[in-house]
């Protein structure tokens, strides 16, 4: 091997690597500007807060304490149920299913939300029993599809017409349901148009952070709704400029889907538990004795996540991940869960839902 040679194309390797640090640096200076400068995202920014449904009527507060931290939207969830993957969808005024999270306690959430003069997102979920996610439920019979597809159908559309009624801004069509929209497509087309004909509101879809490429139906809906739980950075003990760096590709890769399908991004839910480790497995979730506490993390999380997108033409803002009512709000059972209540994250919350509710009541 010629010496020279050699030297000059390690020569070379250095300098790209250099000049990739440089640019790299760049971003990130750029990002953390970002963060320290006025919000100017437009007025219709989402700044949203996502309710957990309270077991028994929830005191008139609840919705004041979310529109006290600078939320303008919070999310309402009613819930369906399935024993297991071959079992009957429901969704009625079961005995056992909590006070909020079915018809008479939503609309009555609704009504609480109004008065507190918050918007609503109405966002429908699935939950199946014995440990399923509900990205695995599939069908390999006809018969159990169809049948599915027209509770779901019943499901989504009674709710559809509770959001008419109530004026409710935003409805969610579905939750990471990943291989429903795979098994049959023409199902969702048709349920999108049921739901057109009798809710004039605004429409999304809550997909997986790891397949909201897959949804083949976005220009049907008003936002690219993503349930944004994507992996930050396996640092230990990560600083902003990691956290910052983590976020580079996810937000690049979001910005073309933007392009191609010509709607904003809204992240249906966002959020990151008080424990170490937690931006590298965000979508990890329990309450249980794995990690320790560390609610620095947790902010660090949230304010690289608003520094990253929050002043972004193209994104909508989000609901984080979650809030509960006084009775459900233990801390010390939740100091490694997603709630930001009672910790240092509530802050960083604050001070950027904070600056839109300040600039209109500016302006």
């Amino acid at each position: 091997t010629n010496p020279f040679m050699l030297r000059t194309y390690i020569g070379k390797q250095v300098l790209v690597s250099l000049f990739v640090r440089i640019l790299l640096l760049i971003v990130i200076g750029s990002l953390l500007w970002s963060c320290a400068a006025t919000q100017s995202t437009g007025d219709h920014r989402i700044d949203g807060i996502a309710l957990e449904g309270p077991p028994h009527p929830a005191e008139d507060a609840v919705m004041q304490e979310i529109a006290q931290q600078g939320a303008e939207w919070v999310c309402l969830m009613p819930y369906a149920y399935m024993k297991d993957t071959r079992s009957e969808l429901i969704y009625g005024p079961v005995d056992w299913t909590w006070w909020g999270e079915k018809s008479d306690g939503i609309r009555a959430l609704i009504h609480r939300a109004r008065a507190a003069d918050l918007s609503i997102m109405l966002k429908p979920h699935l939950w199946i029993g014995r440990g399923y996610y509900t990205g695995e439920l599939s069908f390999s019979d006809t018969a159990q599809q169809e049948k599915w597809n027209a509770d779901y159908r019943q499901y989504l559309l009674h709710y559809a017409h509770m959001a008419e009624e109530e004026e409710v801004e935003l409805l969610c069509i579905g939750t990471e349901l990943c291989m429903q929209l795979n098994d049959d497509p023409a199902f969702w087309t048709s349920l999108i148009e049921d739901i057109r004909e009798v809710y004039t509101g605004k429409l999304t879809y809550a997909a997986n952070w790891d397949c909201y490429q897959d949804f083949p139906l976005w220009k049907q809906l008003d936002y690219i709704g993503i349930d944004a739980y994507f992996p930050i950075t396996e640092v230990e003990e990560p600083k902003m400029e990691d956290a910052l760096a983590g976020w580079t590709y996810w937000k690049e890769s979001m910005r073309k889907y933007v392009d191609t399908v010509g709607r904003p991004i809204l992240f249906t839910e966002y959020g990151y538990r008080s424990k170490k480790g937690a931006l590298a497995e965000p979508w990890v979730s329990g309450t249980g004795a794995d990690g320790e506490p560390d609610k620095d993390i947790q902010s660090l999380g949230y304010e690289a996540l608003y520094c990253t997108f929050w002043n972004e033409a193209w994104f909508q803002g989000g609901f984080l991940w979650k809030w509960h009512v006084e009775e459900m709000h233990r801390p010390a059972e939740r100091s490694k869960d997603y709630t930001p209540q009672e910790k240092p994250a509530m802050d960083i919350i604050r001070k950027h839902y904070g600056a839109q509710s300040l600039k209109k009541k500016e302006q």
